[in-house]
């Protein structure tokens, strides 16, 4: 991978981890891309932060809908807690 990219996805990754841990309790992210999703996780997880990577915006969506999801994220339009 070319120098700069690296860069990019590490101060990218770093910046979603710092956002999340101070703004929400969960995030919860999608890309038609399945390789941005696949470097996404990689990157994420590498960073101790959940990979809530999804195909499409309904797959997002019905992940927060989910009855008894505990990761303490916030109802679609409630702001996290």
């Amino acid at each position: 991978m070319h120098h700069t990219a690296i860069a990019v996805k590490d101060a990218y990754t770093d910046m979603v981890r710092e956002v999340a841990s101070r703004h929400h309790a969960s995030v919860t992210r999608y890309t038609t891309s399945a390789f941005m999703r696949a470097k996404l996780q990689h990157a994420l997880l590498e960073r101790g932060v959940a990979p809530r990577i999804f195909e499409c915006a309904a797959d997002a969506r019905r992940h927060l809908e989910m009855p008894g999801r505990d990761d303490g994220a916030a109802a679609p339009g409630r702001p996290s807690r």
